[in-house]
């Protein structure tokens, strides 16, 4: 069964390998982001689900556009599967 927890989660592991990636650390996102530091901790945890607004500042900031973003997301989430 669909959990909304579970794409919170796997948005944030996208968030997460795609900010380690690029060599940002969580405050440097969250500052070009315009968001908190804690709420970007918190994003990537998958403990809270950012909005589709947030979701596209952090793909701009991470220099995707937002469909790029959510294909490399889909993309982990496949690798993970494949690897559970």
């Amino acid at each position: 069964m669909y959990q909304f927890d579970d794409e919170a989660k796997s948005v944030g592991t996208a968030l997460l390998a795609l900010r380690q990636a690029v060599g940002l650390t969580q405050e440097q996102l969250a500052e070009k982001a315009k968001v908190s530091a804690s709420a970007n901790s918190r994003h990537e945890t998958g403990r809270e689900a950012p909005s589709i607004r947030i979701v596209a500042r952090y793909a701009r900031e991470l220099g995707l556009h937002l469909p790029e973003f959510f294909r490399i997301h889909d993309e982990i989430q496949k690798a993970i599967r494949r690897t559970s």
